[in-house]
């Protein structure tokens, strides 16, 4: 995955680093426009460019905003299990799924002649049809802390190759620092890379291996 820059209005550029970018602001208006900005895809507050070509944040990343209340991410990648299936199913899996098709097939035409009913079949092999009939989600995990449901969201992006940032708001209220660095390293093995935007009237993080930021109440930035 490119990692891009984001410039936000007059304060500066940060340069996104693999793994968990903290981006702390002090001041609320600032905080405010930037998740506006960025959630909706205005590029004229908020400007993210790769390889010095701009591009709109909000498609780059996966914004799911506030990790307790915000976007079930499960939720956004119900519509696209079908396509990750057909794409990952084996030959031999198409094979067996193709004559277990016609054995359901045969079965029903039997039963529609024995019945005498005014039927037919109509339509040929179908793998996306059978795949919707299967009622398929997105495995849940069995946790109920706020830092293994971040985590879990983690190992879904990577299982599913995500190529995209996960966007969330305010990290650091939910994870203490022993969390944020195991968070780092669950995303470096996954190969996703996070975007927290925080709140917070002074920088609470410095000097991890993580990539940290602040902008201070008089827009300086650290």
């Amino acid at each position: 995955m490119n990692l891009g820059q984001i410039s936000l209005e007059t304060v500066g550029t940060i340069q996104i680093e693999e793994g968990l970018n903290l981006i702390t602001m002090a001041d609320p208006n600032l905080y405010g426009r930037t998740v506006y900005a960025i959630q909706n895809g205005i590029n004229d507050k908020v400007v993210y460019s790769e390889n010095n070509r701009p591009e709109t944040l909000s498609k780059r990343g996966l914004f799911i905003g506030d990790p307790v209340s915000g976007t079930d991410v499960r939720t956004h990648y119900s519509k696209f299990i079908d396509g990750i299936l057909t794409k990952n199913i084996s030959e031999e899996g198409l094979d067996k799924l193709f004559h277990i098709n016609m054995q359901v097939q045969s079965i029903l035409a039997e039963e529609i002649i024995d019945s005498n009913l005014p039927l037919k079949i109509e339509g040929e092999w179908q793998l996306e049809k059978l795949l919707k009939s299967q009622n398929i989600s997105v495995e849940r995990a069995n946790t109920q802390s706020i830092f293994g449901k971040i985590e879990d969201v983690v190992h879904v992006m990577g299982m599913l190759d995500e190529s995209r940032y996960l966007l969330v708001t305010n990290l650091t209220l939910y994870c203490d620092m022993s969390e944020l660095n195991q968070l780092h390293q669950c995303l470096l093995a996954e190969g996703i890379n996070l975007i927290s935007l925080n709140l917070s009237q002074e920088n609470p993080i410095f000097g991890e291996t993580f990539k940290t930021s602040y902008i201070d109440h008089d827009f300086v930035l650290f």
